[in-house]
């Protein structure tokens, strides 16, 4: 086990750092051919703090309906009755998730008269998730 990890100031390390913390390991031979002409290529390593913001976010889109939440509302601002009779889910399980998303900050409501309109105000990265789930293979072409 290592006391410290091999990372420089900017988070980045040098594939040969990395090779000397595995000279000692039986496919160090191996791996060094592999790399002889890569040696002073860095790697960007993600610190623990930027791992854990995408985590967070990742956590919440690990759950079918809320996925699916999102895919509707990224398309729409959609009220939670419509929201309900898509999903076929109750209205307070609908409300329930669609709170922990805007906790999250991936949504956000608009109150108009008696409706609540959500629609999804995440990062860049997560609509092109969501735009990949709902077009599928079309928005990879």
């Amino acid at each position: 086990m290592l006391n410290k990890e091999p990372v420089g100031e900017q988070g980045m390390v040098k594939i040969k750092e990395l090779l000397e913390l595995v000279k000692n390991m039986k496919c160090f031979d191996e791996l060094e051919k592999f790399y002889q002409d890569k040696l002073d290529q860095e790697i960007k390593v993600p610190s623990d703090e930027e791992l854990k913001k995408y985590l967070d976010i990742i956590e919440v889109l690990a759950n079918p309906l809320r996925l699916k939440i999102l895919a509707l509302i990224s398309q729409q601002e959609l009220p939670v009755c419509m929201l309900t009779k898509i999903t076929g889910k109750e209205q307070s399980l609908i409300s329930h998730h669609l709170s922990l998303l805007r906790e999250r900050g991936l949504a956000q409501v608009r109150v108009a008269g008696k409706f609540r309109y959500y629609k999804f105000v995440g990062p860049k990265w997560v609509k092109q998730l969501l735009d990949l789930i709902v077009h599928g293979k079309e928005f990879c072409e």
